[in-house]
C-alpha cells in the first residue's frame, strides 16, 4: 500500500513538470500512456480464519455464476397522499386511467 501511495505521489508531482514541458515543446510526443509501467503490490490480508471452510466446494471468485444484467430493477414510486380533496381542482370528467379527457356539455 505504501508503494502505491508513493508511486501516486511521485506521478502527481511530475504532472506539472510534464505540462510545462508540453507548453515549451508541443511537437514532442515523448509521454505515451501505454509506456508507463504500473507495478501492482500484492497485498496479503490476514483474516484470522480459513475462509475456505465457509465457501462452497469448487468456488471460483473469478467466475460469474449469473448475469448481473439479468436482474430487473424496479423503482417503486412513492405514494403521494394529499391532505385535501384534489377532485375540486381537476376538470369535470377527468379520469387518470384514460389517456383522454371526457368533456361534458
Amino acid at each position: 500500500m505504501k508503494n502505491v501511495l508513493l508511486t501516486l505521489t511521485l506521478v502527481l508531482c511530475m504532472v506539472p513538470a510534464l505540462a510545462m514541458h508540453r507548453q515549451i515543446d508541443p511537437v514532442s510526443d515523448s509521454l505515451v500512456l501505454k509506456n508507463i509501467v504500473f507495478i501492482e503490490d500484492e497485498i496479503e490480508v490476514e483474516l484470522g480464519f480459513d475462509p475456505g471452510k465457509y465457501l462452497p466446494r469448487g468456488f471460483n471468485p473469478y467466475v460469474a455464476y449469473f448475469d448481473i444484467h439479468s436482474i430487473e430493477y424496479i423503482e417503486e414510486e412513492p405514494k403521494v397522499i394529499f391532505e385535501f380533496e384534489i377532485s375540486k381542482y381537476l376538470p369535470v370528467g377527468f379520469d387518470t386511467r384514460k389517456n383522454s379527457l371526457q368533456l361534458s356539455d
